[in-house]
């Protein structure tokens, strides 16, 4: 999903999106803190709780919540690829552009033929 939410930020600024923005702001935010989670192998129990579990990882990209704040307030094809640079440089996750969009367009964009609920829809 952070790669996704990445190339969403980067359609929203050629169209000027704003909800698109700001959406792709939260989302990507979201998805490379619990890429970063799971990294650490820490489950966090509510939305209000993520960034206090964030902080007691040991091992993230430096300055990530501070990132995540910049994109935050400021959602921005800057922010959000500085902030996806760091999550993606920071491990090898073993997603390439390729089936991070081949994954969404399936499971994500397509999971109503199937009668799925999305990942982003949980």
């Amino acid at each position: 999903m952070a790669f996704i939410q990445h190339w969403l930020m980067q359609e929203a600024e050629r169209h000027n999106n704003l909800y698109t923005r700001n959406r792709a702001a939260t989302q990507l935010s979201l998805f490379a803190g619990r890429l970063i989670l799971a990294y650490n192998r820490v489950l966090f129990p509510y939305h209000k709780w993520f960034y206090e579990y964030l902080e007691r990882c040991p091992q993230m990209p430096g300055n990530l919540i501070v990132m995540m704040n910049e994109l935050l307030v400021n959602p921005s094809l800057k922010n959000a690829d500085r902030l996806f640079k760091s999550i993606k440089d920071f491990d090898d996750w073993g997603v390439t552009d390729l089936d991070a969009f081949k994954w969404f367009m399936e499971d994500v964009e397509w999971s109503w033929m199937d009668g799925k609920v999305s990942l982003e829809d949980w």
